[in-house]
């Protein structure tokens, strides 16, 4: 509708410009007139206009802010509710449960709104009947395992952990965590952050994900199902030998990618390892790229402390409709991984 509007102006005599930087604008009497910088021609220009047509400036309500802080909601770059998250996207937020409807989240025109209200009363409905299905494929603890560290409680995006008290559970502390099926997404954030090895997520557990990289090639590839394996799976159409070197091991998000996955990498032959990640912002979990960027920095930081090259190890945002990217990534990262030599780090059986 939008593309027809702007048809319907354009054929009246409507120009539209496009701009960059700050608008100046000068009122007189008489006239109005703009300054601004035409990215085109790369240099300022003038306009003298008769009429001067702002558009409204929509802000968020007041409040807005402190209940994203109470809530632990994300805020778009405008201080709306919801950033600008495809996967997120009409409704969602980065908390079960928790839904965005009108112009809490932005500026919404009626048609839009109604699909909203449509599409919440979807969500809710799943509640009609008391009691709701949910897979009983959410993280497992072991609570002889668990140290009460908090460190999963304070990582997971969806505030889907709560600690348990019950003289029961076989451990010093008498205490635990456990996922909350209702709130927990199965990204295996937390997974991922545990210190003890204490959570393990069914179908991606340690033992699942290393047994796949046992005897590596030369390339090994966390990729998140979300993005990085997609992209893939789309580049072995357009080159479909540039992977002969190269083992994708698929995460349900890059915030799974234990720094131990790298180091046996590694250890077990792989002259490098790649993280393929999800967008700055895109994440669908919230921060999984986030929680991946760090543990490869602190691999990279062990790695020079023994002697081997930190540069083994490279993390790379991609979306599932780069696969002329991905083979590009391939290369680039093949090109290092030759000039490096090989691997001084791994262990010969």
């Amino acid at each position: 509708r939008l593309e027809q509007d702007y048809e319907r102006a354009r054929a009246r005599g409507v120009n539209f410009l496009k701009y960059s930087e700050d608008l100046q604008i000068l009122t007189t009497v008489v006239a109005a007139t703009v300054r601004y910088k035409e990215p085109f021609l790369a240099k300022r220009v003038k306009l003298v206009t008769d009429y001067l047509v702002l558009a409204e400036d929509y802000l968020p309500a007041q409040g807005t802010a402190e209940l994203a802080a109470a809530l632990d909601l994300r805020l778009g770059p405008g201080g709306f509710f919801q950033e600008d998250n495809v996967h997120f996207l009409p409704i969602k937020s980065n908390r079960e449960g928790i839904f965005f409807v009108g112009s809490c989240h932005g500026p919404v025109h009626g048609v839009d709104l109604d699909k909203e209200i449509a599409a919440v009363k979807a969500e809710v409905g799943k509640f009609a009947g008391g009691k709701v299905r949910v897979p009983a494929l959410q993280p497992r603890v072991t609570a002889e395992k668990c140290a009460v560290c908090l460190t999963c409680y304070r990582s997971c995006p969806h505030h889907a952990i709560e600690i348990i008290h019950d003289q029961s559970l076989n451990n010093m502390y008498h205490s635990a965590a456990r996922m909350n099926p209702l709130a927990c997404r199965r990204c295996g954030t937390c997974a991922g952050e545990c210190p003890g090895k204490a959570i393990q997520l069914p179908f991606y557990s340690d033992q699942e994900i290393l047994v796949k990289v046992s005897r590596p090639p030369k390339l090994v590839a966390y990729a998140c199902e979300n993005s990085g394996a997609l992209a893939a799976e789309f580049a072995k159409e357009l080159e479909p030998g540039i992977q002969e070197n190269l083992q994708i091991v698929p995460v349900p998000c890059s915030g799974k990618i234990d720094a131990l996955y790298l180091l046996k990498a590694l250890e077990r032959g792989a002259d490098g390892v790649l993280l393929l990640v999800c967008h700055k912002g895109n994440c669908k979990y919230v921060w999984g790229n986030e929680r991946a960027e760090k543990r490869k920095e602190q691999v990279r930081r062990r790695l020079e402390e023994i002697g081997i090259e930190g540069d083994r190890v490279e993390i790379v945002h991609i979306a599932a409709n780069q696969g002329n990217q991905f083979n590009d990534i391939v290369r680039s990262m093949a090109a290092r991984i030759h000039q490096l030599g090989t691997n001084p780090g791994k262990v010969i059986k």
